[in-house]
Formats: structure tokens, sequence, C-alpha cells
């Protein structure tokens, strides 16, 4: 993802990464911003919690990327191939760093972080699957070293 190197980025915020922040946060001096995140499998299989999220964008609002949450591959990819980003993202970023009791319980964000190995094959599995290139937000564990043998 070389577009993100040096570069001034606005972090992806849950609830407020609409398309009138993100351009407002770019008159200002970010130069990458990211979608809400959103999860994967609410998007694609759960018609009532898809009305949640508002995908709007805008061709002065580039480079941006999309961020997905999610514990399975198979959501996260066709998402990321919908005919609605073609042309409109230039990267999806796996969510691993919201830590908020729901993503826990269902082994989104930092959940996904107890079990490296499965993380590994996930991210594998969506890199091959998407045209785009693929960052991983991290958490830091409560061990450094843990967080460094993840990375």
């Amino acid at each position: 993802m070389d577009f993100l190197r040096n570069k001034l980025i606005l972090a992806p915020l849950v609830g407020g990464s609409d398309l009138s922040f993100r351009l407002l946060c770019r008159k200002y001096g970010a130069q990458v911003t990211y979608t809400e995140m959103c999860i994967a499998d609410y998007f694609m299989n759960r018609k009532r919690k898809r009305k949640a999220y508002n995908f709007e964008f805008d061709e002065s609002d580039r480079p941006l990327v999309l961020q997905l949450a999610g514990n399975t591959s198979e959501p996260i990819i066709k998402m990321a191939n919908l005919e609605m980003f073609k042309g409109k993202i230039d990267g999806i970023d796996l969510n691993c760093g919201c830590p908020q009791s729901f993503a826990m319980e269902k082994n989104y964000g930092c959940g996904l972080l107890r079990d490296a190995d499965a993380l590994e094959n996930l991210c594998k599995e969506i890199v091959a699957n998407v045209p785009y290139p693929v960052s991983v937000k991290l958490r830091l564990h409560d061990n450094v070293d843990t967080t460094i043998s993840i990375i």
C-alpha cells in the first residue's frame, strides 16, 4: 500500500467517517481516509443491518480505504468485490483493533488477535481474493511480545 507511505491518514471512526467528515478532514490535511468500520457479515447477509451503513463517494476523497470487520473470509471477500466499490476505493483494511464487547464476543476486531494463526489464514484468503491492497488495523496487545509475534 504505497499510497499510505509518509501520509497524513484519517483513522477509521465507527459512526464518524462519513463523506462530509472525510472531506472536511482532507481540507485540513488528511491525505488518506477510511470508511467507517463495516461488519461484512451484517452488510452482506442481514438486510435490516445493512441500512445502518451509508457509503458515499466523491472523486476528491481518494485514496479511500474500505474498513471491514469479520471473522470469516467469505463475507469480507464478497463485500470487497461488490460493484458499488469498483473505482471508488483504493484498499481494504481488516479491523483487528475494535475492543468493544460486541466485537470481542463475536471474535471481530481485536478478538481476532487471540488466534494469530487463524488471523494469518484469514488475511491470506482475503489477499488472494480481492483486487485491492489489504492492510490490518491492529490494537497493541497487553503483552508487547505477543503483538510482535502477530505482526
